[in-house]
């Protein structure tokens, strides 16, 4: 009997991996054609790639994750906000879903003929740990970008508790699975070194160490704090923006841009008793902070995007076992070229270059790090489950067909589990290497502002502004590679009055798409 559930199993399975099934895809290789388009800013173009030219209407009713990860960050970069926000929004509300619902118990799923045919990628992608926070990130920049404050500030608020929330959602997972995996210890042969499998992903990832240890965690991303300090400032909500520019300094201390924005806002939030504080940490002078903001109250925000973040791809593991070698893929991210040094924007005899204080690149790494014992004991279930499979199968054949069922039984588990053993590479690819800021304080007038990405063949290019106290100019950048777009938008002095937070529509964004 049990033989009648395992054969069609191993059949189905193999069926599976032989199709276009999606859990057996190269992720990579599905986004390629839209990547490419990407950064040559075919905008339009990437975006069909992935919709499948869908009305948009149908498209968000969509129950996958990545595709509304990609698309939104299109449309951003493109400057469609609009379509961005409605994108990340759908993503926002399929990360909800999943993390509301009761978590399937591991040692179920992999229980059974039916666990063959189980792999990363036949789960719903759920996003790794950064990429959650990033979304919200993004939909500020957007109503950033259409001059909605009020949107803005809710986005602001959500991105520090979803920074809690991922960190709590990510010990409750870790400590499941660890339950899960007692349990499976308890009930099973041990046909997995699981001390030993564990050492091997340990040691597959050692060479990446370096690149995890520039960030404390996946979870908290210092360009967004900042990000969130001016969308507070620009509310005339000091306490909130003093608060968040402090944890940003945390996180990342000899930050540049942090100096003057935390004397200013600390003396605008009533905070003077942290003033000698911040003069000491930046070598910068009370008086001389506040006469230059005096000076020059009009203020540009350069918010840059620069480059690739990595990519997953497939390393294999071989381990004995009892059963004989066993060889596991698991997901590994591949840095990527293309990234500039800095933006450097100039105007009106003053030159500012931009920060980094979002390391995504590092942040991947961490994330992909900080799973590998989750990784690890899913990764041994699903072992089990398939030797175990194996075995009664060749135990079975053998005992009906003799040693050329048990023959065939073997040549055909090993065929089944080469098909099915695929790493999952889905990921947020389209997103930046690295988030970067600056801000550069000037006089009231009409000037000329010149932007040159370093480190790239990009043209330098010079636009005109015209700048004013009280209506911040927000630059949005992103390059990649030798492709690069910007998008200028001045958030309108009116809106900093709360009484006057309404519809926002009319908002004018300049795009400058430059190669």
């Amino acid at each position: 009997m049990r033989m009648r559930r395992i054969l069609p199993g191993l059949l189905a399975a193999g069926a599976l991996a032989l199709s276009g099934c999606a859990a057996f895809q190269n992720y990579n290789e599905v986004m390629a054609p839209a990547r490419e388009s990407f950064a040559s800013g075919r905008y339009a173009e990437a975006r069909a790639q992935l919709t499948g030219k869908k009305p948009e209407a149908e498209f968000l009713r969509g129950d996958q994750l990545v595709p509304f990860l990609e698309t939104g960050l299109i449309d951003h970069t493109a400057g469609r906000f609009k379509e961005s926000s409605a994108a990340f929004l759908r993503g926002t509300e399929i990360i909800k879903q999943q993390e509301d619902k009761a978590v399937i118990s591991l040692s179920n799923a992999a229980a059974g003929a039916g666990s063959l045919i189980v792999n990363e990628g036949a789960a719903p992608y759920q996003g790794e740990s950064f990429e959650k926070i990033l979304i919200h990130t993004f939909l500020a920049i957007n109503y950033v970008m259409q001059g909605d404050l009020e949107g803005a500030g809710v986005e602001a608020r959500r991105c520090y508790r979803r920074q809690e929330e991922v960190a709590r959602l990510h010990e409750r997972e870790l400590g499941k699975a660890r339950r899960e995996n007692e349990k499976a210890k308890r009930q099973e042969a041990p046909l997995v070194d699981r001390d030993l499998l564990d050492r091997e992903i340990v040691h597959a990832y050692r060479d990446q160490d370096s690149a995890a240890s520039r960030v404390a965690n996946a979870y908290q991303n210092p360009f967004t704090n900042c990000l969130c300090a001016f969308i507070f400032r620009a509310r005339n909500e000091s306490n909130d923006a003093y608060l968040e520019l402090k944890r940003a300094y945390t996180i990342r201390p000899r930050t540049p841009l942090l100096g003057p924005l935390l004397i200013e806002t600390a003396w605008a939030g009533g905070f003077q008793e942290d003033i000698a504080q911040w003069e000491a940490a930046f070598g910068l002078r009370r008086e001389e902070v506040l006469a230059d903001a005096a000076k020059n109250p009009a203020e540009v925000w350069i918010l840059y995007e620069n480059g690739w973040a990595p990519l997953k791809r497939q390393i294999t593991i071989a381990f004995p076992t009892p059963e004989g070698m066993v060889k596991i893929a698991i997901p590994k991210y591949q840095v990527q070229p293309g990234a500039a040094q800095a933006l450097e924007v100039s105007c009106n005899g003053r030159r500012v270059r931009t920060d980094l204080l979002g390391d995504l690149e590092a942040q991947a790494i961490r994330s992909r790090r900080d799973r590998m014992r989750i990784l690890a004991i899913k990764m041994t279930l699903r072992i089990v489950s398939r030797l175990v499979a194996e075995r009664e199968l060749r135990q079975w054949m053998a005992k009906e067909f003799g040693v050329w069922g048990e023959l065939f039984a073997i040549v055909s588990a090993s065929a089944v589990n080469l098909g099915l053993e695929r790493a999952d590479l889905r990921c947020w690819s389209l997103l930046p290497r690295n988030l970067q800021m600056a801000r550069l304080r000037l006089p009231e007038g009409n000037a000329i502002m010149e932007l040159r990405f370093l480190g790239l063949g990009t043209p330098s290019r010079q636009v005109k502004v015209s700048l004013r106290a009280g209506t911040p100019t927000i630059v949005l950048a992103r390059s990649a590679g030798d492709f690069a777009s910007i998008r200028i938008s001045q958030l309108a002095a009116s809106w900093r009055n709360e009484e006057k937070h309404g519809d926002r529509t009319g908002q004018t964004v300049r795009n400058l798409d430059i190669k």
